[in-house]
């Protein structure tokens, strides 16, 4: 293709984008558009606002019930290991009375 067709094609395409442009900015149809083009993007965001939202809403009820799940998990370690602590305590004190009964005896012979 020549640079003279070319120029010409160029020049055509910017005339028709030019009219199409004027088209949507100075007549009644044109500003409709825009207007249902503006209408319809506002909805568009608002949709998509309130999905996000949803999805944000979701993950912080997610994370409260995790942190809420590994709290009643780390209340029931704490207490078997306080139980099993006093029951280590509670043999350790019987041992050690059985042992001072068994010292006691010895040097009463």
């Amino acid at each position: 293709m020549s640079n003279k067709k070319r120029r010409g094609l160029a020049f055509l395409l910017g005339a028709a984008a030019g009219a199409t442009i004027t088209y949507f900015l100075t007549t009644e149809e044109g500003k409709k558009w825009r207007k249902e083009t503006i209408k319809r993007t506002r909805e568009f965001s608002r949709r998509v606002s309130d999905q996000a939202q949803e999805q944000l809403d979701y993950i912080a009820r997610s994370m409260e019930t995790f942190v809420e799940n590994r709290q009643e998990q780390a209340e029931d370690i704490v207490e078997k290991g306080s139980e099993k602590i006093a029951e280590t305590s509670e043999k350790m004190e019987s041992s050690f009375q059985r042992g001072m009964r068994k010292a006691k005896h010895r040097m009463e012979q």
